[in-house]
């Protein structure tokens, strides 16, 4: 008992850090079959959603068992609607957003090896988009810039194969942020601003973190 309790409390003992990447994907593709009832037209159309986070992280224990740490990411969506049989425009949007995330976590763990750490967190994310819509008659090109602040928190699944390697997954995690955008396209300038709050369980793609644990 006295071994496991040392092993835990070195691996988040205070003053220790950790140095890592965080690493996220999610995927959606399904089949949308549309019955106009104005011209008695059926179109048919495939689309794709794909999104993909990379960046690094660091944290340092403040104390025994409890990190601030800070994060940065890469954030990269993509939808695609395509047509087999042509009875639909096709349309791709991508979007790529940048994100910088502050935060405590508190650990709790058994026998210092597999464990939860949840903690709150407050960030800034910004990014741009470009969206284009092709049909039989034109072509439009769309470009958007958004900003926003956001804050919430965070519970995680971590597990320490060794004294110095870890790894973590997202349980889930609740989230606010305000946001402002701009939208620019051959027809005008659009502003929009706004808020959103969103809550995720497991099922919101695949969020990981490998993180290697500097002791004293």
């Amino acid at each position: 008992m006295l071994g496991i309790s040392q092993l835990s409390i070195a691996q988040t003992e205070k003053g220790s850090q950790t140095l890592g990447l965080n690493f996220s994907y999610s995927g959606t593709s399904y089949s949308d079959n549309m019955f106009n009832n104005s011209n008695f037209v059926n179109s048919f159309s495939k689309v794709k959603n794909t999104n993909f986070a990379l960046g690094p992280l660091y944290s340092y224990f403040i104390a025994d068992r409890v990190d601030l740490g800070a994060s940065f990411s890469l954030n990269s969506f993509t939808t695609s609607t395509k047509s087999p049989n042509f009875s639909t425009a096709e349309s791709r949007n991508h979007n790529k957003n940048y994100e910088a995330l502050i935060y405590v976590r508190k650990y709790f763990l058994y026998a210092g090896k597999i464990g939860v750490r949840t903690g709150p967190y407050i960030g800034y994310a910004w990014g741009n988009q470009g969206y284009s819509y092709q049909d039989s008659q034109s072509d439009n090109v769309l470009s958007q810039k958004s900003h926003g602040y956001e804050a919430g928190a965070r519970l995680e699944a971590v597990y320490f194969p060794s004294k110095r390697l870890g790894v973590s997954a997202t349980i889930a995690n609740f989230q606010y942020e305000h946001f402002n955008g701009r939208t620019s396209s051959n027809s005008g300038i659009e502003q929009t601003n706004g808020n959103n709050i969103n809550f995720a369980f497991i099922n919101n793609g695949l969020g990981l973190s490998l993180f290697y644990v500097f002791s004293k």
